[in-house]
């Protein structure tokens, strides 16, 4: 009887923490919202980063034609990803002053 009641307390736990975490959005996606809002600079450090890493693969690619400078794209689309997401997340829940 016990472990029924400790089983249901457990589910209506997990079930409350899926709803706040889906009503705040990705939380990887809001801290680096917060984090560029809050540290503009080292936010623009790793713009200038990633994009450079993307021109250099750019360029790398089409002068020495080589395939293995393609892997610049795969390394810059996560961040992207993460740019892209918290910039969405900051626009539309934080009031950024840019």
């Amino acid at each position: 009887m016990l472990h029924v009641y400790i089983k249901i307390i457990l589910t209506d736990y997990i079930i409350k923490l899926m709803t706040i975490q889906h009503r705040r959005g990705c939380g990887m996606f809001r801290a680096y919202a917060h984090f560029s809002v809050n540290h503009p600079l080292v936010h623009k450090f790793n713009l200038l980063a990633v994009l450079s890493i993307f021109f250099v693969s750019c360029y790398e690619l089409l002068v020495n034609e080589s395939i293995i400078f393609s892997l610049g794209f795969v390394l810059v689309a996560f961040p992207m990803l993460v740019f892209a997401k918290a910039s969405d997340y900051k626009n539309k829940y934080l009031s950024a002053k840019n």
